[in-house]
């Protein structure tokens, strides 16, 4: 009798901790869950900061490799495109930018010149730019737009199947503006 009752406590007991550790689990991923709700359904900040810099800011999206792959299909072809393998991403971030510049510049012409109104256009999908000039001044409006890829990941050196040495943090970004030039001066990860 005592053995039957000793084996139902620790069955008891065993099945009390299981359970204890799938609530634990379930609510961090409804936390998760929750987090990415809020996430998606805010819309982001913009403002300037002290320096008068113009800055943004938007919540941070808390997703599985497997969401990555299903929601966001192409950040997740661009990032297998970059060579990097989906299980070694640690953060992923896209942003677009744009540049408008309109500009009027007085012209200085020479009195023989014919006063005749000119204008030209050029637009590739990403550059727009347009011209206008007058007798008397130069009208110049410049948009770019551009959409960079941020991804943060970890390369291990391999020999064989084994992982030699430690994994190397590692910072690529891309960008989609074939015109656009990239430089990358700065990366780090504050502990």
């Amino acid at each position: 009798m005592n053995r039957i009752l000793l084996i139902a406590a620790l069955v008891l007991a065993g099945l009390v901790a299981f359970l204890t550790g799938t609530v634990k689990r379930q609510k961090a991923e409804i936390s998760r869950l929750d987090n990415n709700i809020t996430a998606v359904t805010e819309t982001a900040r913009q403002y300037k900061t002290k320096a008068g810099d113009n800055a943004e800011e938007v919540r941070r999206l808390t997703l599985k490799h497997s969401e990555l792959e299903l929601f966001n299909a192409d950040l997740e072809k661009k990032v297998r495109e970059m060579g990097i393998k989906l299980k070694n991403i640690q953060a992923v971030n896209r942003m677009e930018s744009e540049t408008k510049i309109a500009v009027t510049v007085p012209n200085v012409t020479p009195k023989y010149v014919k006063s005749v109104n000119r204008f030209a256009h050029y637009f590739d999908g990403w550059n727009d730019v347009k011209v206008e000039s007058r007798p008397d001044s130069t009208k110049i409006e410049v948009k770019n737009v551009d959409t960079l890829d941020v991804v943060t990941h970890v390369k291990q050196k391999r020999f064989l199947f084994f992982r030699v040495g430690k994994p190397i943090p590692k910072t690529t970004v891309s960008n989609k503006n074939p015109k656009t030039e990239l430089h990358l001066r700065f990366s780090a990860e504050i502990d």
